[in-house]
């Protein structure tokens, strides 16, 4: 089997912040590995680097992959072709395709089927990032901003179930938010409360096991509803890289969840949504389960201020349903003010159709006087798959 493949570039404005491009990969693991790695080689300047002190991490995160994610092994494999080297070459890492990591904040709400006037669920989610570059700097075309190219990846894996997601940071693992043929969603988000209560204890390197990003991408893979979900979460070795998140995960039936950890990655908390619109921002639900009042918030962009322009409209509204307008101008609410925070934005707004299998997405542009210019709603669809 041959690879299909086709890559657009979004017809944003040319001075704006962001270069959105679409790529759609239709193939074996394998090959969709061995493109994304010659991609990642040739734009993003990614390079395996040797590292003789970890060949025994390497060697035994390698075999738990083969034994536990079949998929990305063969995407390892063509990973490791396309950087002209082998893959049982200890002292590599063919794991990932890191091109750039940051803390980023984000809100999203879950409305099931049940309270749409469409009948249809439907994920909101905002995502919230800064637009300077790794090490802080102002972004400039020599130095481009951490979320300054992001993809609308579209896979269809001949091992695996067809997903649309929003990606960065690793070419191969960096699902932000994305939806599966089975009309699986999927969003994460930041842990920003825990990461400024607590001492953070990233491992930066590989571990065994799964690290944030790559348990979402598994997910997409490899599971049809929430239990499938929950089973994946439990049953891998999970560990953080670099920022401790949680996730809101939500099917095609209405079931949704939120699935977090304490800040020692040492306790698993799993929240159930209901009937009612399920609210994640920034911080852990699980700890205001018992009805604990949520911190004071006076920066209008801080997590629990913009949980709670959210929780208000959603109380305000007096319909029985939602309309498909109102689970968009919803999220709105809780973009980034750019008149308290000059240095960060709402980068897109993404909304999930779990009937349809769709995303419609707009994304942040640049900043005007009168404020921030956004671009055109655009709509992806997956196709039927096998």
């Amino acid at each position: 089997m041959s690879l299909f493949k086709s890559e657009t570039q979004l017809p944003l404005d040319t001075s704006g912040f962001m270069t959105v491009r679409h790529l759609t990969l239709k193939g074996t693991s394998y090959e969709i590995g061995s493109h994304l790695a010659s991609l990642a080689r040739s734009r993003h300047h990614v390079e395996p680097r040797r590292q003789p002190s970890e060949t025994l991490r390497n060697r035994f995160q390698r075999e738990y992959v083969q034994r536990r994610y079949p998929i990305h092994f063969e995407r390892m494999k063509g990973i490791a072709a396309a950087f002209d080297s082998k893959l049982d070459d200890d002292e590599l890492d063919f794991n990932q395709l890191m091109y750039n990591m940051e803390p980023f904040g984000c809100s999203a709400v879950f409305y099931p089927p049940s309270k749409t006037k469409s009948g249809q669920g439907f994920l909101s989610r905002n995502f919230d990032f800064s637009l300077k570059t790794m090490d802080d700097r102002e972004a400039s075309e020599n130095h481009p901003a951490v979320v300054g190219s992001p993809y609308i990846m579209e896979l269809y894996p001949d091992d695996g179930y067809a997903s649309l997601a929003m990606c960065n940071y690793d070419l191969v693992n960096g699902v932000l938010d994305g939806i599966n043929e089975r009309g699986l969603v999927v969003s994460i988000l930041a842990d920003d409360e825990s990461a400024n209560t607590y001492p953070r204890e990233p491992a930066f390197t590989r571990q065994v096991g799964l690290n944030e990003l790559q348990i979402m991408r598994l997910i997409l893979d490899s599971c049809a509803n929430v239990e499938e979900a929950k089973q994946a979460l439990l049953s891998h070795r999970l560990y953080y890289a670099h920022i401790p998140l949680h996730y809101l995960i939500a099917d095609r039936s209405g079931k949704s969840f939120v699935f977090e950890s304490s800040y020692t990655n040492n306790r698993y908390h799993i929240l159930d949504g209901g009937t009612e619109p399920f609210i994640v921002s920034n911080f852990l639900l699980h700890r205001y389960a018992d009805g604990t009042p949520l911190p004071e918030d006076d920066n209008p962009n801080g997590m629990y201020a913009r949980y709670n322009r959210i929780r208000e409209k959603i109380a305000a509204h007096s319909e029985p349903f939602y309309t498909d307008e109102e689970v968009r101008e919803y999220n709105r609410c809780a973009y980034i003010d750019p008149s308290f925070d000059k240095t960060s934005r709402t980068l897109w707004h993404s909304v999930y159709d779990t009937c349809e299998n769709s995303m419609k997405v707009d994304f942040y542009v640049k900043d005007l006087p009168e404020g921030s210019q956004r671009s055109e709603s655009f709509t992806f669809r997956l196709k039927p798959h096998r």
